[in-house]
């Protein structure tokens, strides 16, 4: 790579940095205020678009530059990522309770059908599954308790999610990354004089685009194993690495890679779906566990847990259920992806380097 490639690729990514700044600053205060939750989600995806460029930006400045910008985003990122799963997962839970039958009792917790009848329909973990027929009357005593848990939990993270903007701002770490880079950028752009096109930045980006892909592609075969679960999470991290970096030199494509890009976010947003169901799986058994351990600390007895519990291993069964079927829809997703031969036809959109003569 000539000092001229490497000069038009680093101030280009450089710039990106820069107009992703003010979009992550915008939403502190949102942040701070703890209100909307869209200002957690858009202040994280802005936090991942600034490391990702950073990372791309290897090569053109010093490792340890680098390595400190990036640290200085990634204490956000993480901050806010647990802060935002538990958004989620109460927005989903809140949703999944409306749908629920009302019960019959006056009591908010006494959801017990009236004769009061118990049998075991199954297990989790080896231990007994009770429900309370009949069959159409859903306890919801368990869903409201278990998002009573998430909503502590959420309210505790947030003091969290405040140290790290407190930390941010005191830092002065936005302000040292923007100054920084335009410092560099005048220089880079004294010693190559006129920018080059962006074709010759797309060249030099393909490496990297190239090294995504292959990423992506040597997860795939997991897929078609549902118990895979460790790759299908690894496939979809994968998938955002990918969106993330092709979103990155986006700009310099005529039709902005709408069309890939759709193509990836649409595959990474279904794997995360897999993701969640699997989240909730590996939640819901342990919950019941603390519940009960908390009742007979408190009670000396089981106490309302047999009136939590059918509600807790109906939404158990319903994202067991939910992931056979989102498993289905992301094995299919992909296969579609193959079939179009998407990863190599996304890999063509960056060009390759010209071949040059010696004068």
């Amino acid at each position: 790579m000539t000092i001229c490639d490497e000069t038009a690729y680093c101030v280009y990514l450089a710039e990106r940095v820069l107009s992703v700044v003010p979009l992550l600053e915008k939403e502190i205060p949102g942040v701070r205020g703890g209100g909307d939750i869209e200002h957690i989600h858009r202040m994280r995806v802005a936090s991942r678009r600034i490391r990702v460029a950073l990372g791309l930006l290897d090569g053109c400045l010093g490792v340890r530059e680098l390595r400190r910008m990036r640290r200085s985003v990634r204490g956000v990122t993480r901050a806010l990522g647990a802060a935002r799963d538990a958004d989620v997962q109460i927005a989903f839970l809140t949703s999944y309770a409306a749908q629920l039958p009302a019960g019959g009792s006056s009591d908010p917790i006494a959801d017990r059908p009236a004769d009061g009848r118990e049998s075991v329909v199954g297990s989790v973990n080896g231990s007994a599954i009770l429900s309370f027929p009949p069959p159409g009357s859903v306890s919801r005593t368990g869903i409201r308790c278990l998002l009573l848990r998430l909503v502590q939990e959420r309210e505790a993270l947030q003091p969290g999610v405040i140290r790290a903007l407190d930390h941010l701002e005191r830092s002065a770490a936005l302000t040292r990354i923007t100054e920084r880079l335009r410092h560099r950028m005048e220089r880079w752009r004294r010693e190559a004089g006129s920018m080059a096109c962006a074709r010759t930045i797309l060249s030099v980006a393909r490496r990297t685009v190239a090294l995504r892909i292959d990423e992506l592609v040597a997860l795939a075969p997991a897929l078609s194993d549902p118990g895979r679960r460790t790759e299908h999470h690894a496939m979809r991290i994968a998938a955002k690495r990918l969106r993330y970096t092709i979103e990155a030199f986006a700009p310099l494509f005529e039709d902005g890679l709408r069309t890939e890009l759709k193509a990836v976010k649409d595959l990474q947003e279904v794997l995360g779906e897999l993701h969640d169901c699997d989240v909730w799986i590996d939640r819901l058994p342990r919950f019941l566990e603390e519940e009960r351990a908390r009742a007979l600390a408190y009670f000396g007895n089981e106490g309302l847990y047999p009136r939590i519990e059918p509600g807790v291993i109906a939404l158990y069964e319903d994202r067991r259920t939910e992931r056979v079927r989102i498993h289905g829809k992301a094995l299919s997703a992909w296969r579609w992806l193959e079939r179009g031969r998407f990863p190599e036809r996304l890999l063509e959109r960056f060009p390759l380097p010209e071949k040059r003569t010696e004068a």
